[in-house]
């Protein structure tokens, strides 16, 4: 049924993310697009990050620190 498309594509299956806001509501694709457009709105309007500044990354692989999706 069109309730299960993706709301942005409209061709794909909705996958089931992290519970938030956006859960049910995007293909995998769609899902990942939209997240890493959060984190880089986010990071440039609060100027957290500057281009000669080192980052790292932690990722523990715990239920915490990442996203699932179903097949």
């Amino acid at each position: 049924s069109s309730s299960n498309l993706c709301i942005k594509c409209k061709l794909n299956d909705v996958v089931s993310g992290y519970g938030g806001i956006d859960d049910g509501r995007f293909c995998a694709d769609c899902f990942r697009s939209n997240l890493f457009g959060k984190f880089r709105l986010a990071v440039t309007s609060n100027a957290m990050i500057s281009p000669t500044d080192k980052v790292l990354v932690a990722f523990s692989g715990g239920p915490s620190s990442r996203l699932t999706t179903n097949p």
